[in-house]
C-alpha cells in the first residue's frame, strides 16, 4: 500500500521524532523535524507529499529554496499553535484518491479547508466576545484578540460618544502607548485619515518611530475601523509588530474579521446598558435603578 510521507518543521521538534496516522484507509507518516535541520542537511523534498511549517520558523528561506528549485515540490501549509496533523492527513490522502479528478476543483478544496482550519481558533475567540455582557470585559477580550492574533506591541481602541458620532474618545490601551501623543479625544472629520476610515476596510499607515527627531526608519501602524450600517462606531490603532514583522493582506483579513465581531457585540452591549439605565430595577440585584429613585424623589418634592 502506498504510503503518504509529510514533513513537519518545528523549532522545537524532537531530532527523529515519527508518527503514523491512518486516512481513509492510507497510511501517512510524519517526520518531524527543526528548520535548522532542513536547512542545513539540504534534504531531498521531493519524497514527501506536503510540508507542514510553523509560522514560528524560519519558513521564508525554506520557501525561498522551494522557489529556486526548477522541479515539482509538495505543497506547503502554514500553522500557529498546534500543527494540525489529522486535517493534513485527510487532506493529502483524499487528494491521492482523487487522482484524475478536476485539479482545480481538488486545489480549491483543499485551500478552503486550510483556511478554515487555520482561522478555527479565531472564531472561537470571536465567538467569546460576541457572548460577552460587560463593557470592561468586552474591551478587554478585543484588546486580546487583537494583540494575540496579529502579534503587536500595543493596541489602542477609540469609541464614538453617545452624544457626537462625530468625536471618539479612548476606551481602552494595551502596550507602551502615550496617551499625550495618541490623544484620548479626537473628532474623526479632523483627523487625516478620516476618509481611509469611512471605507470600512483595515489600512496601514508609515509614521516615524516615536522618539526620534530626525529622519528613520519608519513605523507600521495598522487601523481598523468598527462599522455598523456603513457608519463607524469605533477605531483600532495597532502599534508595530514584534521583530518589526511588515503587516500582510491575511493581517488585514484577519483584523477585519475581529473587527466585525467587535462591532456587533459593542452595539448589543450599548444597547443593554441603555436599558438598564430606563428600567425600574437592576436585573442582578432587584433594586430599584438610580433612574426610577430619581424621577421617584424629584416628583414627591412637589407633593
Amino acid at each position: 500500500m502506498d504510503v503518504s510521507r509529510i514533513l513537519v518543521l518545528q523549532e522545537e521538534a524532537a531530532p527523529s521524532r515519527e508518527m503514523r496516522l491512518m486516512a481513509f484507509g492510507n497510511p501517512v507518516e510524519f517526520e518531524f523535524r527543526s528548520s535548522g535541520q532542513i536547512l542545513q542537511g539540504r534534504p531531498d523534498l521531493d519524497r514527501y507529499d506536503a510540508i507542514v511549517v510553523s509560522q514560528d520558523c524560519e519558513h521564508r528561506a525554506l520557501i525561498d529554496s522551494i522557489r529556486e528549485n526548477p522541479e515539482p515540490s509538495p505543497p506547503l501549509f502554514l500553522f500557529r499553535s498546534d500543527p494540525p496533523l489529522q486535517e493534513v492527513a485527510r487532506w493529502i490522502a483524499w487528494t491521492k484518491a482523487r487522482d484524475g479528478a478536476d485539479s482545480s476543483v481538488t486545489v480549491r478544496l483543499l485551500s478552503e479547508s486550510v483556511e478554515y482550519y487555520s482561522l478555527a481558533s479565531l472564531y472561537q475567540k470571536c465567538l467569546k466576545i460576541m457572548s460577552s455582557q460587560d463593557e470592561e470585559k468586552l474591551l478587554s477580550q478585543v484588546t486580546e484578540t487583537f494583540a494575540h492574533e496579529l502579534d503587536v506591541e500595543s493596541c489602542v481602541i477609540w469609541l464614538t460618544s453617545a452624544t457626537d458620532p462625530d468625536e471618539m474618545l479612548i476606551a481602552s490601551v494595551r502596550g507602551m502607548i502615550a496617551i499625550n501623543r495618541e490623544g484620548s479625544r479626537f473628532f474623526l472629520s479632523q483627523s487625516p485619515v478620516a476618509e481611509k476610515v469611512m471605507k470600512g476596510e483595515p489600512f496601514v499607515e508609515q509614521s516615524v518611530a516615536s522618539g526620534t527627531r530626525f529622519p528613520g526608519p519608519r513605523e507600521q501602524h495598522l487601523y481598523v475601523p468598527m462599522m455598523h450600517r456603513e457608519k463607524p462606531i469605533g477605531l483600532v490603532k495597532l502599534g508595530t509588530r514584534t521583530e518589526r514583522k511588515t503587516f500582510r493582506e491575511r493581517d488585514l483579513y484577519v483584523a477585519r474579521i475581529i473587527a466585525d465581531y467587535a462591532s456587533s457585540s459593542w452595539r448589543n452591549v450599548s444597547r443593554l446598558m441603555r436599558m438598564e439605565k430606563v428600567s425600574l430595577r437592576d436585573p442582578e440585584t432587584q433594586a430599584y435603578s438610580l433612574a426610577f429613585l430619581s424621577d421617584y424623589f424629584e416628583k414627591e418634592r412637589y407633593k
